[in-house]
């Protein structure tokens, strides 16, 4: 080989010297090439822990109300009004010896709702039946209804000093005005508390029974008067 030769036989090894020593010009066969891609680790699947959900508890049903008949009578000099109602077991019966009042409410009372263990959480419910000789049996007012074949007269207010809801139902019995009152409070005056209380009221008032009047009860050791309203001779 002459001169020229082995000078280009040169050059041409340097050219592929530096092709292969070039920045990006990675040698066949290496990793990263274009002829040996690098293969990435494969990733590790992640572990599903499968715990077992917690059975869900069902709701408890609601304690079923126990009612029981109250009777009571009040007593006038010529005659004897009774009448009897049903009443949630457990409620507190309020008798006023000196007038013709019956008071049924939810809880015992008090004075101010502070004084209640626990606050009025549950609402306060009261019904009250009373007699009232002093009023005139013409001059009843409110709306006419009908309850078990005896015609009311009917107010409803709310608000104030009625509370969420109050309630007053009048009727002539005997001569007489016979009334119904019904007071709710601590309850918003809607949703399930209210329509409960308001459902126990209605179905104690349309529970309400009159038993025929009768003359009043004398002592046995008294007897009763003669007819002429003389004494009989011995």
């Amino acid at each position: 080989m002459g001169w020229r030769g082995l000078r280009l036989a040169l050059l041409i090894g340097l050219g592929l010297e530096l092709a292969c020593t070039a920045p990006g010009g990675a040698a066949p066969g290496a990793p990263g090439s274009p002829t040996s891609p690098a293969t990435p680790p494969a990733s590790p699947s992640p572990t599903v822990s499968s715990s077992p959900s917690p059975t869900p508890r069902p709701s408890p049903s609601p304690t079923p109300m126990v009612w029981q008949r109250q009777q009571h009578s009040f007593m006038l000099k010529d005659k004897e009004i009774r009448f009897s109602f049903l009443c949630p077991k457990g409620w507190v019966v309020i008798v006023h010896p000196d007038g013709y009042l019956v008071h049924v409410q939810n809880i015992s009372p008090f004075d101010h709702p502070a004084d209640v263990p626990g606050g009025l959480s549950g609402g306060f419910v009261k019904i009250s039946f009373m007699l009232d000789p002093k009023a005139n049996p013409e001059k009843l007012q409110g709306e006419d209804v009908w309850i078990n074949g005896i015609p009311w007269k009917q107010t409803i207010n709310a608000g104030g000093i009625s509370g969420d809801h109050s309630m007053t139902l009048e009727t002539v019995r005997d001569g007489m005005v016979f009334r119904i009152y019904t007071y709710i409070t601590g309850t918003g005056g809607k949703g399930p508390l209210f329509e409960s209380h308001l459902a126990t009221l209605t179905q104690m008032i349309h529970s309400l029974a009159f038993e025929p009047t009768v003359p009043p009860e004398r002592p046995l050791e008294v007897p009763p008067p003669p007819a002429n309203g003389r004494p009989g001779q011995p």
